[in-house]
């Protein structure tokens, strides 16, 4: 959605000019009028129908036995510990939960994946590669970075996809960083197919594709600037992955064909205590995007509880 650029735009700003002037790119991904309302989801009440009710833990004295009565042991080593849930296993029994939910974590060689798996329209996500291949040409300076990465401005990223050039050419140039990320499947879209969208944003790219793009995104020249502007937090936008400590990550959101939203994020998150390259996409179940960012969220929370060996980024 749109947020208002909050510093200047520094020394690309003339360039940034004059690439608008010539319009050169397409129109914002989310229409003005079709902006929903934030929800910060850390608000949520114990009541919330999408989370469920928390139950009252057993009573410690009716499910173990008094001290008194358990056999002694002679033994010194530590009990073994339970082994670990498979990665496949716990996304599946995510998905499950959820329902409408795609997962996905990879390590840059191999990918683990469940729900929804098909490319789908990246929405805000894919300003990632195209901040990236405008700060390393030089049409984008920090401050363009950040206000279309950190708060997701339309205006910061139509400048910067304007100032790489016409359509063709900004496509390649994102499409580089793409690849050179380990995702050489995505193709970036340079040519509007939904009028009231940008063609980037309607690049199709699936959440396997985006989790592999991750997990090699700090071996991508150029890349740093754009990586520094996603772990910084925006309030309006604290929910699903963001609710992670120390989260590196980049949403995107919009209506889909059917009316209802669509909302996805792509980031670096601690789980099981090292970094991993995550994807998620989620719709919401009433038609509403606050709902959607609340399934984030909660999708969020179970991978951070899950017992499992996560795999680590290649980079």
């Amino acid at each position: 959605m749109t947020f208002p650029i909050r510093r200047a735009w520094g020394p690309a700003a003339a360039l940034i000019a004059c690439a608008l002037s010539l319009g050169a790119c397409a129109g914002a991904e989310d229409a003005a009028d079709n902006s929903p309302t934030f929800v910060n989801t850390e608000a949520r009440g114990t009541a919330d129908p999408l989370y469920g009710e928390t139950t009252a833990a057993t009573s410690a004295a009716s499910s173990t036995a008094p001290a008194a009565e358990r056999a002694p042991s002679d033994s010194t080593e530590p009990p073994a510990a339970a082994p670990a849930d498979d990665v496949q296993a716990v996304l599946d029994r995510i998905v499950a939960q959820h329902g409408n939910v795609g997962i996905a974590v990879s390590d840059g060689t191999s990918t683990v994946e469940a729900g929804r798996t098909a490319p789908e329209a990246a929405w805000s996500t894919s300003k990632v590669p195209v901040l990236i291949a405008a700060h390393r040409t030089g049409v984008a300076d920090s401050q363009l970075v950040s206000s279309a990465i950190t708060y997701s401005d339309n205006e910061a990223a139509k400048a910067a996809w304007a100032a790489l050039g016409e359509p063709t050419v900004a496509a390649h140039a994102a499409q580089s960083v793409v690849a050179e990320a380990g995702d050489t499947a995505t193709q970036v879209r340079s040519q509007v197919t939904r009028p009231e969208f940008t063609a980037v944003g309607q690049t199709m790219w699936s959440v396997g594709n985006q989790a592999k793009f991750m997990a090699g995104l700090r071996c991508v020249d150029g890349a740093q600037p754009t990586i520094d502007a996603m772990g910084v937090a925006d309030p309006a936008q604290n929910y699903g992955l963001r609710t992670q400590p120390g989260a590196l990550m980049k949403g995107g959101w919009g209506p889909n064909p059917a009316g209802s939203y669509d909302v996805r994020q792509m980031g670096i998150v601690r789980l099981g205590g090292h970094d991993v390259a995550v994807a998620l996409i989620a719709s919401s179940p009433d038609g509403q995007y606050a709902s959607a960012q609340a399934v984030l969220t909660s999708v969020a929370e179970d991978l951070a509880q899950a017992d499992t060996q996560w795999p680590s980024p290649a980079c």
